[in-house]
């Protein structure tokens, strides 16, 4: 077939084709608009009316509730109610929602003529047009409402626990500070992950220094850098712990002061159990809350201190950690220390009177010092630690041992001295107790010594007659007799 037989059967089948088509445009030119795609699923476009449909005659009151300003992020809500001038609902019907001019959504009435209208959680900051429209039907007419709805930047609220002012924390790459009651508050443009840390606090110098340092977040974060999910308006607490300086006085049971040269150590204990072991005249930065981790946030408690020990020349001087000071501002802790005073004599062992001129006293950590005794021969040491002490009486000529004594409270010492005389007298004593002994076991040493003389007087005479060679026979013989009972008889 040539080409032009083919034009008359294409122009006959073109006019079939529209004739069968035209009754399917004039019944789609009949239905409503078709839904958006971003409409809800399963709610359809309401229908229209049609053009020889009579116009609807009953008003339509519109009314939205729950405009306002909302946070960045968050997730905007507000409510519609649709009802006649009879004060009855219209459930069922068509509500058209534009934000700024643009048609964002529909939605149906319930059955009580109230539908919930989500604008979203991505609205940016800003004020934003909400127009809500209703569809009119053939038995009531349109309405529309107009409202406001205001998008805020996200606020994220930073509290201290305890409130502190000046405490500085970075937020997106901005600084913010705590007000007098302890709160900072940052803000964000948009929904995301930012990065926050808090600033090193620098310390407070004046009348009441202290030293601010970083403990913990709420959220079981325990570094000061961190980074935290903002979806809206959120607060963080933060920890932190307050230290003051703190200087000690040490006193005696009446007040007076101890001095701290003699102090060795000083030894604390907080509630929570770290020891502080320091000198006397170190000033020491003591903290003064805790902060402990509560179901609903962070809580600042008391810290509490005990003092455990203070050791003077070698003792302790304290009943453990029954002394207790808190921290809140500069102080002067005030310590009272177990200090006695001794009374002390020296006297004869025998005769009982004063003796020596002073005692070396030896301390319990092996120190010792000379106390001379005063016009009455006594000597009074105030401020002993408890403890053992050695003393020694110097001056008296005899024997004067080291005397323990241990200080508990306040006492009188007496100290007994063996002296020569004592000495001389226990000698003598015991020098006629052995003779007397000697003389009753064996007395017959005893009586050659009492003969003894004698002897020798009788061998001078005789040595006398010898040499004059003049003694008559009964003389010699007389001289004889008495040289023989001058000797012991010699046991065989």
């Amino acid at each position: 077939m040539s080409r032009i037989g083919w034009l008359p059967m294409l122009f006959l089948g073109g006019l079939l084709l529209g004739g069968c088509l035209a009754p399917i445009r004039r019944e789609a030119a009949t239905l409503p608009p078709r839904a958006p795609s971003w409409a809800p699923v399963g709610v359809p476009a309401d229908v229209a009316p049609s053009a020889d449909t009579k116009p609807a005659d009953q008003p339509s009151v519109l009314t939205v509730t729950g405009v306002g300003e909302f946070s960045v992020g968050t997730p905007i809500s507000i409510t519609a109610e649709l009802k006649n001038v009879d004060d009855r609902p219209q459930p069922n019907k068509v509500l058209v929602i534009s934000i700024d001019g643009n048609q964002v959504r529909r939605v149906r009435t319930d059955d009580n003529g109230r539908a919930s209208l989500y604008l979203g959680r991505d609205l940016p900051v800003g004020e934003h047009s909400v127009r809500v429209e209703s569809i009119a039907t053939r038995a009531y007419r349109s309405a529309t409402v107009e409202e406001k709805v205001t998008v805020r930047p996200a606020q994220l609220r930073l509290a201290t626990v305890p409130p502190l002012p000046d405490i500085g924390f970075l937020f997106d790459g901005r600084t913010y500070y705590t007000d007098s009651e302890g709160v900072a508050v940052a803000e964000a443009a948009k929904p995301g992950t930012y990065a926050l840390e808090m600033l090193p606090a620098a310390q407070i110098t004046g009348t009441n220094p202290m030293q601010v340092s970083f403990a913990r977040w709420h959220d079981n974060v325990f570094v000061p850098r961190r980074t935290v999910e903002l979806q809206g308006d959120d607060e963080l607490l933060v920890g932190l712990t307050r230290s003051y300086p703190i200087d000690m006085a040490f006193v005696d049971r009446q007040g007076q002061p101890v001095d701290t040269s003699r102090i060795i150590s000083v030894t604390i204990k907080s509630s929570h159990g770290t020891r502080y072991v320091f000198g006397p005249d170190d000033v020491e930065w003591r903290t003064a809350n805790r902060i402990a981790r509560l179901r609903n946030g962070l809580e600042a408690t008391v810290v509490q201190y005990g003092v455990e020990s203070v050791y003077v020349d070698g003792a302790n001087v304290v009943n453990q950690n029954q002394q207790r000071f808190t921290v809140d501002g500069k102080a002067t802790w005030t310590v009272q220390l177990l200090l006695y005073s001794a009374r002390v004599r020296a006297k004869d062992a025998l005769f009982g009177f004063p003796i020596g001129t002073g005692v070396d006293l030896h301390y319990p950590d092996g120190s010792q010092r000379f106390v001379p005794f005063d016009a009455n021969d006594e000597l009074v040491i105030d401020n002993l630690a408890r403890g053992l002490y050695r003393l020694q009486v110097v001056g008296a000529s005899g024997m004067a041992p080291l005397t323990p004594v241990s200080i508990s409270r306040d006492q009188d010492v007496e100290l007994k001295v063996l002296s020569a005389l004592d000495l001389g007298l226990a000698a003598g004593f015991g020098i006629l107790l052995a003779l007397g002994l000697l003389i009753v076991g064996r007395p017959g040493p005893f009586l050659w010594a009492l003969r003894l003389p004698g002897r020798l007087y009788g061998r001078r005479r005789s040595r006398a007659g010898s040499s004059a060679n003049s003694l008559l026979p009964e003389q010699a013989q007389l001289c004889t007799d008495t040289d023989n009972m001058a000797l012991p008889q010699r046991r065989v």
